[in-house]
């Protein structure tokens, strides 16, 4: 009985423990060193909690252990680029591509980076470089579609965004974009039901419901 009640005892502190994967990753640390493996996933854990400059301490972590780890290179850009802080995002997805030349969801990002500090022409290479390491991706077609729409290159911006409903037509974000291409060249009418579209996919998406109040409004002031 004595010996069952140690046991249950030594079950109770590993269960506190490992109640969550914050705790037991730092549980971990706290008993290894150099843990890649560790380091990377706590900051993973991190990240998706907001906790971005945790995250990232952990990401360097991993990165003095190996710094050519490439996703722990591309996710360091990506939560700077969620602070805002867009020099030190580009530097790490730069670093990245070194390791990995290929990866189109980095050259995507680091397209909205860039764009972020006012490059609109590099950033639009860093876009077409993606498109072109992944042609079926519809998320990368949709915001290359949207980047050209702001800025102003129409007919190209819709043959990328007629394209990524092609590949994937319960794209909310592709529906919303081409609607705005309607929407800015006085044709409100024909963006009507892709905003509607982009809302029944994602009921949540409050930019193509602004977008849809927008546009009936201008097609109610045209029926006046």
């Amino acid at each position: 009985m004595a010996v069952l009640l140690v046991f249950a005892g030594l079950t109770a502190v590993q269960a506190s423990r490992w109640r969550d994967s914050e705790t037991l990753f730092s549980h971990t640390l706290s008993v290894t060193s150099d843990n890649l493996v560790i380091e990377y996933n706590f900051g993973r854990v991190l990240g998706k909690e907001g906790k971005y400059e945790q995250a990232i301490s952990h990401f360097l972590e991993a990165l003095r252990i190996q710094p050519n780890f490439f996703d722990a290179l591309a996710d360091t850009g990506l939560y700077f680029l969620n602070q805002g802080k867009t020099e030190e995002a580009v530097s790490y997805y730069r670093r990245a591509l070194d390791v990995k030349p290929d990866s189109a969801n980095v050259h995507m990002q680091l397209a909205m980076a860039l764009n972020k500090q006012d490059k609109k022409d590099n950033a639009l290479q860093e876009f077409y470089r993606a498109r072109d390491l992944a042609p079926g991706d519809a998320d990368i077609r949709s915001n290359l579609g949207l980047m050209l729409t702001r800025q102003g290159k129409l007919s190209e911006a819709s043959t990328e965004l007629n394209e990524a409903l092609r590949l994937n037509p319960a794209s909310a974000e592709a529906n919303n974009n081409l609607g705005l291409i309607f929407l800015m060249t006085g044709e409100p009418e024909k963006s009507l039901p892709y905003f509607v579209e982009a809302l029944n996919l994602k009921p949540s998406f409050a930019v193509a419901r602004e977008n849809l109040e927008r546009a009936q409004k201008q097609v109610d002031l045209r029926k006046r």
